[in-house]
């Protein structure tokens, strides 16, 4: 036996604006049936007031709710309502398949829009995939072009800023507390718009985790206006009272702390987090030391250390085709001394220090097969490395990486 009202909504398919946590509702309607046109016809269209109660599980039911059980059965089961279910359920199953469908399709562009943003980390890739999976798998036929895929980025963002958010304002089990937070500041400046990039290093799942934060847009290059900017970002997810107990320093290039000291202004008593001067000492403004690295590379490797890596960079390019680097390592492979041979790699002045060291690494694995190969060709590049200064520099610059 029904003892509640909301079974008794399903079978009506619908309610004018109804949702069950709404108990106001004072009458209910079949969607087959009632039109709202039609003000002289009560086809379809039953009254009863929430406030007469909802469910009488253990209780007696009163008249009113056995008479709307009562009218609603006598409807579902009349004529009227019989055809009109019976004209109108090929549409509602078509319309289901296509729901169906369109949620399908849907789901397979929003799958190949985030893999070109988090794999390819391209919008243009989008439309290869689309092309690529058009005969394969259902998908529409709209939202094909990039445009959709940009769009889609930005709900990916809100998503992830959100969920970084709570995470970053939830008590971590260990403490009781959030977890303390550690900034990693760049200037960084594409298309002629500089921005800063600006990373937390903070407690994730039992691990120090370096987590993307923000890009802020710079304004003033200042100390006093990159430490504003800086903590306009942070505060739009902490206050900042919580950043001023939660913060402990932060890692910047040697511009921001020994030129502009972004952190003594980030961190001042008269702006931004308004510490007090006898706490000031308790954060920590560290040089970081990708940036120390590329100073010190950039000292050691002048006059003589510079024509090394000129020299590397015009034999590498030697062998920087194909059909050259398939010969090298065919002439490597039928010499007594088989050795691996690894792809040269040319230098780049936008890479990191890294990039650098693993030029070095592949051509000093690779040398003696390219002396060879050279020698044993007449290449006249082959005095370029066949001599006492270079040998002697080479081996003084991977020293260089060794300390």
């Amino acid at each position: 036996m029904q003892t509640e009202v909301y079974p008794v909504l399903q079978k009506l398919k619908k309610v004018e604006d109804f949702e069950e946590e709404d108990e106001e509702f004072t009458h209910l309607v079949c969607e087959l049936c009632y039109d709202p046109l039609d003000l002289r016809n009560n086809t379809g269209i039953f009254k009863y007031n929430a406030n007469q109660g909802t469910d009488f599980s253990g209780t007696r039911q009163p008249d009113s709710f056995r008479n709307l059980k009562y009218r609603v059965h006598a409807h579902m089961q009349s004529k009227t309502h019989l055809t009109r279910a019976g004209e109108k359920e090929p549409n509602v199953k078509l319309d289901i398949k296509f729901q169906e469908k369109n949620k399908e399709a849907g789901m397979n562009l929003g799958r190949f829009a985030f893999m070109a943003v988090k794999v390819d980390h391209s919008i243009e890739r989008y439309e290869d995939y689309v092309a690529l999976f058009a005969n394969k798998m259902p998908l529409g036929d709209i939202n094909h072009g990039h445009d959709f895929c940009r769009n889609l980025t930005h709900s990916i963002f809100k998503c992830l800023h959100l969920r970084m958010e709570e995470y970053l304002t939830k008590p971590l089990p260990s403490t009781g507390r959030p977890t303390p937070i550690f900034i990693l500041v760049d200037k960084y400046t594409p298309h002629r718009i500089t921005g800063q990039i600006i990373a937390i290093l903070a407690f994730y799942e039992g691990k120090m985790r370096d987590i993307s934060f923000d890009y802020a847009l710079v304004h003033s290059h200042t100390g006093e206006g990159l430490a504003e900017a800086i903590h306009k970002s942070l505060t739009g997810v902490f206050s900042n009272e919580h950043l001023r107990t939660r913060f402990v320093g932060g890692c910047m290039d040697g511009e921001y702390i020994r030129n502009l000291g972004v952190g003594k202004h980030l961190i001042a008593e008269e702006s931004c987090m308004q510490v007090n001067s006898e706490c000031a000492t308790w954060y920590t403004f560290d040089w970081d030391k990708p940036h120390m690295f590329e100073l010190a590379y950039a000292d050691a490797n002048k006059g003589q250390m510079a024509n090394i890596d000129t020299t590397i960079h015009a034999i590498n390019k030697i062998f920087s085709s194909p059909k050259k680097f398939e010969e090298l390592k065919n002439f490597r492979a039928n010499s007594a001394q088989c050795h691996k041979i690894v792809a040269p790699i040319q230098k780049s002045e936008t890479r990191f220090l890294k990039h650098q060291y693993i030029v070095l690494s592949h051509f000093m694995s690779n040398f003696p097969a390219i002396y060879d190969y050279l020698y044993e060709n007449r290449d006249d590049s082959a005095n370029r490395i066949n001599n006492l200064r270079f040998v002697v520099g080479l081996t003084y610059k991977a020293d260089i990486w060794i300390a």
